[in-house]
């Protein structure tokens, strides 16, 4: 029997906030460890949900390839950075703004500005 996608996108909305606070818990980029300014960077783990990450990572993958219009600073990464980086890196993105959108319960605001503590 096959899974239809919308069986796979229940299953991960039964995801918490707080499981989704940093992007090596969802297996989107490596663990890191290290002092004193010395990374070392570990193995890519298998955590969280299969199909959220392959959501993240189709849907920033298809940023940089179909968008018209690619923000100043993804082009100035994409200049510098190779594209699966750049597709890691806004997947984490992607990651860290659901997580805030998911944790309080609050709306989406293109135009919102954090103000200082």
């Amino acid at each position: 029997a096959r899974t239809r996608p919308s069986d796979k996108a229940k299953r991960s909305e039964r995801i918490s906030p707080p499981t989704c606070r940093r992007a090596h818990d969802l297996g989107l980029v490596p663990r890191q460890s290290g002092t004193a300014g010395r990374v070392k960077l570990l193995g890519i783990s298998k955590r969280g949900d299969v199909y959220l990450r392959t959501l993240l990572n189709h849907g920033a993958r298809s940023v940089p390839t179909h968008s018209k219009h690619l923000s100043k600073s993804l082009q100035r990464l994409l200049a510098r950075r190779p594209f699966n980086v750049v597709v890691v890196a806004l997947a984490n993105k992607m990651a860290r703004m659901i997580w805030v959108l998911l944790a309080p319960a609050r709306t989406y605001q293109p135009d919102y500005v954090a103000r200082a503590a």
